[in-house]
């Protein structure tokens, strides 16, 4: 039997041979092609600017089709005050906001009232270091007088305050981080119990 061993595998040796050799000519081609090939990113390329003209035309085009729009108000990375915007018939989106494209925003969801509220949609506000717009938002409407529902608190995470402000043409909804500072305030203003 042991004669018999070697016998198979002098007659495999040429195979081997073969398979070796065609693996090295393989190499070879892929070590060309990897050669020529250009990994050199230009940093223009590398990070994209976010179309806020798309997306305030998306938004233009939900208001001239009179949605019912929800809004989510957030701080981004780069300490830009934002807002999620979706509706029945389009997926959420971000839009970037500044002072006055808030007030067209919030004058549509209260009033209905649709008009060209943005003449540069590339230009945007930035907040502070670390400030937490929905939060403004949420004691600016406070301030305002306006009735917020609230989620009752023992329903809730217990992480969160989760809210929604009705409007005539759609809603705000509010999910903050829920603090003793937080829950003084919404106590102190009679927001809740």
């Amino acid at each position: 039997m042991e004669r018999q061993k070697p016998a198979v595998a002098s007659q495999d040796a040429p195979e081997i041979e073969s398979a070796v050799a065609t693996a090295s000519v393989e190499q070879t081609r892929e070590t060309k092609t990897m050669g020529t090939f250009n990994f050199n990113i230009t940093p223009e390329s590398a990070v994209k600017k976010y179309d806020n003209e798309g997306a305030y035309s998306t938004l233009q085009m939900m208001m001239n089709n009179k949605e019912q729009l929800t809004v989510k108000f957030y701080s981004s990375k780069d300490s830009m005050p934002c807002a999620w915007i979706e509706s029945k018939r389009v997926a959420g989106f971000k839009y970037q906001l500044k002072s006055e494209t808030f007030q067209g925003l919030m004058n549509y969801l209260t009033n209905g009232e649709i008009t060209d509220f943005d003449s540069n949609p590339t230009a945007y506000d930035t907040l502070d270091e670390g400030a937490d717009f929905q939060l403004m938002v949420l004691r600016m409407l406070v301030s305002a007088g306006r009735t917020i529902q609230y989620v009752p608190l023992f329903r809730e995470n217990p992480e969160y305050v989760s809210a929604v402000l009705p409007c005539f043409k759609g809603k705000v909804v509010f999910r903050i981080k829920r603090t003793g500072e937080i829950l003084d305030y919404l106590r102190e203003n009679k927001q809740i119990a």
